[in-house]
């Protein structure tokens, strides 16, 4: 047993150096461009900002918790461009540590064969689902996953398994400080939980107090958070952009939300259908019985299928379902499809064609998305034609990272682009978006505006009202400095008329 026990490790270990490589090869095209993606160009941009002092929700608004900040925020510490290379450091390392989560909790499953197979698909897979670094699906996921394993873990200690999954619920306290919808899991985790000590025979006193500590434990994060901002009088902006805000947001326009679910359901069906066909299948290729399919699987298999079938509840509650939303489900449905690939391995060529052609995937995506929204080189051509100065810089539509390449102020909060432009956020933002918009123009007065040409960026959730003023100030109040083409975007960069 101890000799099985040997070659399974040394296996995993081979199986982990082909994930680094394969993590690290497959993203070599996009690392070090900060335009890369949207949302990690603010987070790095916000982490900056925290550097020189600012608070969120009270200096910038954003309805994310503060823990996707948090996590920036050291390499938003790594001076200029370094900063960009280290919150993509930090992402490659939470998916190959995932991946090896995927590969442990896969032979815990006893699907030992697919181990491998599976993180590396999922590390590949993610790519297309915008997970190619610094999205906040990359980081906790990982929580998620680690959660998980510790649960299942805990079956087998009979030691210290109560406080196993005392910190495994805290575990999930932290991913939900890094994206609220990870509440999904959570509560899934702590149910899961529960039912478990209740099967066990615990006392009712005994259960009360546990379930008690697995709550306490799953809300410590949010209320050290939330206490935090209390004490230091800062409650009101707290909860407008983490309860308030989240709550009131708006939709997207139909066709846009259908497009959306239709592309990432399309993306995630591929490990969903995978998962679903193992599971019909015994190791041995022939179909399972029907009172086999469930009740007489182990409790890890059914935590597994309970826990995926919670994770495409989530992702299908939290509209507009952009391509990142699906990452979450995409993770345990990795683990879940590593039985099929347990169950083909004996067609390790098909496999390896299959990953071969997701990642050739990847990388026409990485081309064709660096062509749509720019390559550093045109973020340089910005960065000189804003130049530096004392004078507040306002973006519209461009890119964050102009903020700390040019070491300029912002004239408002809302540092996200879609914020003041977004029709789904106007009611969300505890403000008027116009009202906001004429606060800059007329008071704040930035001496340089950084915008997408509106010949080229053009979009049916726009608030045309509020881009009229812009316009309308650019016109009488702005000159033209220059036009920097920045993929199929034209980006223009005016500068305040002196009278």
């Amino acid at each position: 047993m101890q000799e099985i026990t040997s070659s399974r490790t040394a296996s995993l270990k081979w199986w982990f150096l082909a994930l680094c490589a394969v993590t690290f090869l497959s993203r070599l095209q996009i690392l070090g461009n900060p335009i890369a993606g949207w949302d990690e160009d603010f987070y790095l941009t916000a982490a900056r900002f925290m550097t020189q002092g600012a608070v969120p929700y009270v200096d910038f608004w954003d309805r994310k918790p503060i823990g996707i900040f948090l996590i920036y925020y050291p390499a938003a510490l790594v001076p200029g461009w370094g900063g960009v290379w280290a919150y993509q450091a930090m992402g490659l390392i939470s998916i190959i540590a995932t991946g090896w989560f995927i590969m442990r909790l896969t032979v815990q499953m006893g699907w030992e064969k697919g181990a491998g197979w599976a993180a590396i698909f999922y590390s590949l897979w993610a790519i297309l689902l915008k997970g190619h670094d610094g999205q906040s699906p990359v980081f906790y996921n990982l929580l998620i996953l680690a959660a998980a394993w510790i649960i299942v873990q805990s079956k087998r200690d009979k030691g210290h398994w109560f406080f196993r999954r005392i910190f495994a619920m805290f575990l999930c306290g932290l991913a939900l400080q890094v994206k609220y919808s990870a509440i999904f899991e959570c509560v899934y985790f702590g149910l899961y939980l529960i039912v478990s000590e209740v099967n066990a025979g615990t006392a009712m006193r005994r259960l009360v107090g546990r379930t008690a500590a697995y709550a306490a434990a799953g809300l410590a994060p949010s209320l050290i958070v939330g206490g935090w901002y209390f004490l230091h009088g800062d409650f009101a902006p707290f909860f407008q952009a983490n309860i308030s805000a989240n709550l009131e947001r708006g939709l997207d326009p139909v066709s846009m939300m259908v497009r959306n679910l239709a592309v990432t359901g399309a993306l995630i069906a591929v490990p969903l259908l995978a998962a679903g066909v193992a599971a019909f299948r015994n190791d041995k290729g022939g179909m399972r019985q029907p009172k086999q399919r469930w009740l007489q699987r182990p409790r890890e298999h059914r935590f597994l299928y309970g826990w995926l079938m919670t994770a495409v509840v989530g992702f299908l509650f939290f509209p507009p379902w952009f391509d990142h939303y699906g990452l979450p489900v995409l993770m345990v449905a990795s683990v879940a499809a590593a039985r099929f690939f347990h169950q083909q391995a004996h067609h390790q060529r098909a496999i390896v064609a299959f990953l071969l052609v997701a990642a050739l995937a990847g990388q026409l995506l990485f081309f064709f998305r660096m062509e749509a929204q720019g390559r550093p080189d045109s973020l340089l051509q910005a960065e000189q034609a804003v130049g530096q100065g004392d004078g507040s810089l306002f973006i519209y539509r461009a890119p964050h990272a102009l903020y700390w390449l040019t070491g300029r102020k912002a004239p408002t909060r809302f540092l996200f682009n879609g914020t003041l432009s977004t029709s789904r956020e106007s009611a969300s933002l505890g403000a008027r978006q116009e009202d906001e918009m004429r606060r800059i123009l007329m008071v704040e007065k930035p001496e340089v505006i950084a915008m997408r040409s509106p010949q080229t960026d053009r979009r049916n959730n726009e608030v045309w009202a509020v881009k009229h003023l812009l316009l309308k100030q650019l016109a009488t109040s702005y000159r033209l400095k220059a036009t920097v083409r920045m993929g199929k975007q034209d980006v223009l960069v005016y500068r305040r008329v002196q009278r």
